[in-house]
């Protein structure tokens, strides 16, 4: 009862537009949507939407980002792609504005796959969330319902979401953590169902580290990352994506408790970025934290011609050990 409660407290701080009938109208009330037809839903269908990002300052302010978000569900593994569009208030080119301009085209793989609701694996996300439902809203001038996520296990996030009820693809999302602190906020502002605006990204998936592994040109440095610190969290795929400007190749890692994910990135045939820090300049090695925000932390260090960013959400507790974990597997390995 005390979890409804907090349910229910956060989700009536988010002001729902609520659907309005005239006396006498029958209404036929929409199914509720449920973990699977979410699921089900996003690797089947493509969908286009511009939406607004939330991000919380450090200083308490908010700053909004308007993005275009494809995602592309007919792959065999789905892909989503975001695109930065501009920063609301702000006039194309001002110093915030190239800030998060840059900030996009740095952490493109890391947003499209942060700060969103998203189930990553049903049967894991069935196992470590249940979900609650409160009733009518509109989205986006579309017809939705509102649902709350909520972990069985409080070292991770709790969502608030509404969900299309014609396609239930989602419309909305905020991210919260166990002290019921809004993390992030992404909210569509507009919608269109099987529609494809954003070139699609070059990359290819495979199953696990062993199988994307000799797909590398590079494969110098590299690790099967040692995940165990994470409890409940499995892999849910490996990328391969070509980065056009460098010239150089990713390998992208995810892994997720069903929704809650975590990505670990290697770049071989990189230089040491943090050789001239000191520590570093005789031989020792450094961890720095790249980017952090309520939404995503990132930490990075280089080993062996290889970069490493390990991500996850701003909610996990895990995150930090598990990058020093990964860190020294990286300095032990020959």
């Amino acid at each position: 009862m005390a979890i409804m409660a907090v349910i229910g407290m956060v989700s009536a701080q988010i002001a729902p537009v609520a659907i309005s009938k005239s006396p006498g109208v029958q209404v036929q009330i929409p199914q509720v949507p449920t973990l699977q037809s979410i699921h089900t839903a996003s690797i089947s269908q493509d969908i286009t939407a511009t939406r607004v990002r939330r991000f919380l300052a450090e200083d308490g302010s908010v700053v909004a980002v308007r993005e275009l978000f494809e995602t592309n569900g007919v792959l065999p593994i789905p892909s989503r792609d975001v695109a930065f569009l501009g920063v609301e208030g702000e006039p194309s080119g001002s110093t915030l504005w190239q800030k998060w301009a840059q900030t996009y085209q740095r952490f493109e793989v890391l947003l499209a796959n942060s700060g969103v609701f998203c189930i990553r694996d049903l049967g894991r996300a069935q196992q470590n969330y249940t979900l609650h439902d409160f009733g009518a809203v509109v989205r986006a001038g579309r017809a939705a319902r509102r649902l709350v996520v909520f972990p069985n296990v409080f070292d991770r996030a709790f969502w608030v979401v509404d969900v299309d009820s014609q396609t239930n693809a989602l419309l909305y999302s905020a991210e919260f953590d166990s002290q019921l602190r809004l993390l992030s906020e992404v909210e569509v502002v507009s919608f269109q169902p099987s529609a494809r605006l954003l070139p699609l990204q070059a990359g290819s998936f495979y199953v696990d580290f062993a199988s994307a592994c000799p797909n590398m040109v590079n494969q110098v440095g590299l690790i099967n990352p040692d995940i165990t610190l994470a409890t409940s969290y499995a892999m849910d795929s490996v990328e391969i994506r070509d980065d056009a400007l460098s010239g150089l190749q990713a390998m992208v890692a995810s892994y997720s408790d069903g929704v809650d994910q975590i990505l670990v990135v290697q770049m071989p045939g990189t230089s040491d970025w943090l050789a001239g820090l000191p520590g570093t300049s005789k031989g020792g090695q450094a961890m720095g934290r790249r980017y952090r925000d309520p939404t995503m932390s990132v930490h990075m260090f280089w080993e062996g011609g290889v970069t490493f960013h390990v991500a996850g959400g701003g909610a996990q507790v895990c995150l930090e050990p598990l990058a020093k974990r990964i860190y020294l597997q990286a300095l032990n390995t020959p």
